[in-house]
């Protein structure tokens, strides 16, 4: 059995002061002395955390419990009013965590089981806005049960999962002004509140099969469900705020693969890599689909004695990324999508000293 205790005591300050410029007409320079400072604040911040932990075999069967809280405490102070002075306490329940592990009569074989509760305690940066009175730390609870077999030439891995996470954390901001343009004068407008959450569920396989001393390839499949929870306010709530009870969740593609064939003797390093990315939504609505891509990466690696000796200790790389040049919509926020890198090729150099 073994245990610990965290303790952690902060403070941060927070500010907004606005410069005349010298000359606009000439550059950004600045009066270094402000006119105005439109807010000032500091936040204290404690933490406190906890756990306990243990192992238990029993012949073939490990099995490892644990358990842990936190408890943070928030405050705002501000300087120039003190009536606006607010604090809040995140505290967890008492967070569960435990697997185990069997090793089957199959050398190299064994089955494993596990299950988490996390919780992501509030930061002090929700008290730089308005905040619910009931609002509630993230919390998410996980469950995995799978297989893995490992041998000389051949790892392999196969999990299905269900995770559950509740009490998401956003914020719902009144930035834009009646034009469109940003109101930078608004300052601590809008609020952070709970609204629901996601579950998820799956299975991915994994696999490495050394095929000769030289040659090696390893792929990966992974299938998601994942869809949204309602804010348990009511179809009005889950409209007003965006949230869409079942909808499939954001930039969550259904199914990916990867394969990767590498080349490797003595000095030289080589391989190419291809990863496959399924239908993504950018909406919660719903309404926009980034189609599917598949990109491939080419890679290569010497060392550098084998050029040289007055090279020795460098290692010299060569990369193309999307060797194909696919187009494609690559990372997805907040409402958009940008395209991903077209083809492009580098070149390292690291030494080690």
């Amino acid at each position: 059995l073994s245990g610990g205790i965290w303790y952690e005591d902060s403070e941060r300050s927070e500010w907004r002061d606005w410069h005349r410029l010298t000359d606009a007409r000439v550059g950004i320079d600045f009066d270094e002395n402000a006119y105005w400072r439109q807010y000032d604040r500091i936040f204290p911040r404690e933490t406190t955390m906890w756990y306990l932990q243990d192992q238990i075999a029993i012949d073939a069967l490990t099995i490892n419990v644990g358990i842990r809280k936190f408890d943070v405490d928030n405050s705002r102070q501000d300087l120039f009013d003190a009536s606006n002075n607010i604090g809040f306490t995140s505290k967890s329940d008492t967070l569960v965590s435990g697997g185990a592990t069997f090793a089957t009569p199959v050398d190299g074989l064994e089955v494993f089981v596990g299950y988490s509760e996390n919780v992501k305690p509030t930061l002090d940066l929700v008290l730089e806005r308005e905040i619910n009175d009931v609002i509630e730390p993230e919390a998410a609870e996980n469950l995995e049960l799978g297989l893995r077999y490992v041998s000389p030439r051949m790892t392999f891995s196969a999990v299905t999962f269900d995770n559950e996470f509740n009490n998401r954390l956003e914020f719902f901001d009144s930035q834009a002004a009646g034009s469109g343009i940003p109101n930078y004068t608004i300052g601590t407008s809008g609020r952070y509140d709970n609204v629901g959450g996601i579950e998820s569920k799956g299975y991915e396989l994994a696999g490495n099969l050394t095929l000769t001393d030289n040659w090696s390839v390893y792929a990966s499949f992974t299938d998601t469900d994942a869809v949204y929870i309602g804010t348990g306010l009511g179809p009005a709530a889950d409209t007003a705020l965006g949230v869409f009870p079942d909808n499939e969740v954001v930039n969550t593609p259904e199914s990916m693969w990867v394969v990767s064939l590498d080349w490797n003797r003595g000095h030289y390093f080589a391989g190419l890599s291809t990863k496959y990315v399924g239908d993504r939504y950018v909406d919660r609505g719903n309404s926009w689909k980034a189609e599917a891509y598949t990109v491939a990466d080419l890679y290569m690696n010497v060392r550098g004695d084998v050029v040289a000796d007055f090279l020795q200790g460098f290692d010299f790389g060569f990369v193309v990324n999307n060797v194909f040049d696919e187009s494609y919509l690559g990372g997805i926020s907040g409402g958009g999508a940008w395209i991903g890198s077209p083809r492009t090729a580098a070149f390292t150099a690291t030494v080690y000293f």
